[in-house]
């Protein structure tokens, strides 16, 4: 079963799956793209026997990713004074927030 839950009062969306099939397709998905909070999805992994793949933690240049962070806070700004962009962001420090 699939679900999208999303609720007027907030600016996002839950997408809700119950099968090992549908959990296996979203992790084969994302395997190697994770970053933060791996032992949650390392545990994931193990339930549904998928090799993890490390990631490449160098972010490119206008990779997708940037805009995906989760567990951040933070701004984007315009610095006038040196004519940049500047994103500001604030993670908890662990082991995978240093790669």
């Amino acid at each position: 079963m699939v679900e999208l839950r999303s609720n007027k009062n907030k600016p996002y969306s839950i997408y809700i799956i119950s099968t090992k099939k549908e959990m296996s397709f979203i992790i084969n998905k994302i395997n190697n793209l994770i970053r933060i909070k791996v032992p949650v999805f390392q545990k994931a992994y193990f339930y549904l026997d998928i090799d993890y793949i490390e990631p490449n933690y160098n972010i490119e240049a206008l990779d997708s990713y940037f805009s995906g962070l989760i567990d951040t806070d933070g701004s984007i700004v315009f610095n006038y004074s040196e004519n940049r962009i500047e994103c500001n962001l604030e993670l908890k420090y662990n082991d995978y927030i240093k790669n």
